[in-house]
C-alpha cells in the first residue's frame, strides 16, 4: 500500500522505486497472447465470450536481475490500435 501511495503522489514509477533504493530497473519480459475469456472476464469487459481477448504479462527488474514488478493485463482486441 505504502508503494501504490508514492505512486500516486508522484506519478512516475522510477520515482517511487527509487524510495526502495531501486534506481536501476528494465523490462525483461513481456509476452502478448489472444485467448478467449471466461464468462466474467467476458461480462467486466463488456465483450461476449467468443471474441478473443488480448493477454499481456510483464517482467521488470531491477539492476540485479530480481523481479521487481509483475503485470498482468486483458485487453478488449477491438478497442486496440497498433
Amino acid at each position: 500500500m505504502y508503494a501504490t501511495r508514492l505512486y500516486a503522489h508522484s506519478g512516475v514509477t522510477h520515482l517511487a522505486l527509487a524510495q526502495f533504493g531501486v534506481v536501476q530497473f528494465q523490462r525483461r519480459m513481456s509476452r502478448v497472447t489472444a485467448r478467449l475469456p471466461d464468462k466474467q472476464l467476458a461480462q467486466q469487459l463488456g465483450q461476449p465470450v467468443s471474441l478473443p481477448i488480448l493477454c499481456v504479462d510483464t517482467v521488470y527488474v531491477d539492476g540485479d536481475g530480481v523481479a521487481i514488478e509483475y503485470c498482468g493485463c486483458s485487453f478488449v482486441v477491438r478497442r486496440c490500435r497498433w
